[in-house]
Formats: structure tokens, sequence, C-alpha cells
């Protein structure tokens, strides 16, 4: 039995981990981000999340740094909002389902504002990087 062969990945599982490593690396980026404030304290890890998420964002197309905003956001604002999920369901008297749909509505919303700089970020990188190389 030849050990080299069985440390190669097969095809499905190296598409499983890129898969991952494309949509869930921004994901925990976020989640990072949130370790940083109260009642956690560790802002050496909200430089570290905001530096990785620049970095992720480096050499982009507009649409991929958008999602890569997307899903920073989403992993950023759905840390703490159970509060919220609480207060529909349980002061609103709404049905489970109904709160949590309430729920991720809210958190995409907030996580429009990563779209919005994801996408304006990748733009202005993209026209400085073509303006200083045609001498501009």
């Amino acid at each position: 039995m030849n050990l080299s062969s069985n440390l190669i990945l097969p095809k499905s599982s190296s598409s499983a981990i890129s898969f991952s490593l494309k949509f869930g690396l921004p994901l925990f980026i976020g989640l990072l981000l949130h370790l940083g404030f109260a009642p956690f304290h560790f802002p050496g890890l909200s430089i570290l999340s905001v530096g990785l998420f620049y970095l992720r964002l480096q050499n982009n197309t507009v649409k991929s740094a958008a999602i890569n905003g997307l899903l920073f956001g989403l992993g950023f604002f759905s840390f703490g909002v159970s509060w919220i999920y609480v207060s529909v369901h349980t002061y609103g008297h709404l049905a489970m389902l109904v709160a949590a749909f309430i729920t991720f509505i809210f958190i995409l919303y907030l996580s429009l504002y990563y779209v919005i700089l994801g996408a304006s970020y990748s733009l202005f990188t993209q026209y400085t990087t073509s303006s200083i190389n045609r001498g501009l």
C-alpha cells in the first residue's frame, strides 16, 4: 500500500475544501470581528479580522468582492442577534419560523453595508490599478 496515494484527496473532497474556503472563510473572518468587542475584549482579533477581510478582497472581481462582503457581514452580524429573535418571538408573539425569518432579513439588511464596501473597494482598486498602469 502506497502511503502517498492515501494522502491525495479525491476530487470531490478537494472541491468541498475549495468551496468551504471560498464561502466559509469570509464567514469565519466576520465572526472573528465580533470577538474584539464587549464582552470578549480581544481587540487583536478585530484588527486581524479587518486585515484578513481586505486581504480577501485583493484582486477580486466586483461580484466576488460583493459576495465576500455579504458573507463577512453575515458572519459579523449573526453572532449577537439572538436578542432580536427572542424579542420578536416572545414579545411580538410570532411563530418561530416567522421570527427566524425576520431576524435573517435583518441580518441581510445589515450585511448590505459590507456588500457595498467590498464592491466599492474592488472598483476603486481596479480603477487605480488601471490608471497607474496607463501612466496617469
